[in-house]
C-alpha cells in the first residue's frame, strides 16, 4: 500500500471462482490474513463471493448485490485479492464499474502486492488496468481455444465423428 493510499471503513471484500472445480478458499485466507495484518475485520454480509465468467458479471448475483450495496452506501473499500478475481469482459467494463463505485464514494483496493489501489486516477495505475484487463480478456479467448483444441484431441484419439453423420468411406 503506498504512503498517500487511505483506506476508509466500512470494509467489504469481493472473492470469485471461474467454475465449480476451482475454490475460494486462497483468496479468502489471503484477504483475511492481510486484514489481521492490518486489523481489518470484513463482516460477515460484506463478504461477496460468487462462482462465475469474469466477462458474465451481470449474471453474478453476489456481484450485482455488491453493487448495489456500493450504491446504498454500505461500505467505503471493496477489497479484492487480485484486479483478476474483480472479474470484468475487458477495461471498458472495469473503467466504467470503478466510476460506478467511485461516484459512491468506494475504493476498489487489490491485496496484491503489484497491484493496490485501483481507484487512483494517476496514469501508472491507469496503464496497469488497461493492460491487465486486456491481459484478463486475452486469457479467456486462449483458455476457450485451448479447451476446444482438447476436446477436438480427445475425440480424435477416441475414432469418434462429431460432425453429423458419418460420411461415406469412413
Amino acid at each position: 500500500m503506498s504512503a498517500d493510499t487511505v483506506l476508509a471503513a466500512p470494509f467489504a471484500w469481493y472473492v470469485r471462482k471461474s467454475d465449480d472445480k476451482s475454490d475460494l478458499d486462497r483468496q479468502i485466507k489471503q484477504l483475511v490474513q492481510w486484514g489481521e495484518d492490518r486489523g481489518i475485520v470484513v463482516p460477515e454480509p460484506l463478504r461477496y463471493q460468487d462462482t462465475g465468467s469474469r466477462d458474465k458479471s451481470k449474471k453474478r448475483p453476489q456481484f450485482q448485490k455488491m453493487l448495489a450495496d456500493a450504491k446504498k452506501g454500505i461500505f467505503r473499500t471493496l477489497l479484492v485479492q487480485t484486479l483478476d478475481r474483480f472479474g470484468v469482459e475487458d477495461a471498458d467494463e472495469f473503467i466504467a464499474l470503478r466510476r460506478q463505485l467511485r461516484e459512491h464514494g468506494v475504493t476498489i483496493f487489490s491485496i496484491s502486492p503489484d497491484e493496490g489501489d485501483l481507484s487512483n486516477k494517476d496514469q501508472q495505475t491507469l496503464i496497469k488496468i488497461l493492460f491487465k484487463s486486456e491481459a484478463s480478456k486475452t486469457e479467456q479467448i486462449y483458455k476457450g481455444a485451448r479447451s476446444i483444441s482438447g476436446k477436438h484431441n480427445k475425440l480424435q484419439k477416441s475414432g469418434t465423428w462429431y460432425g453429423g453423420p458419418t460420411p461415406y468411406g469412413y
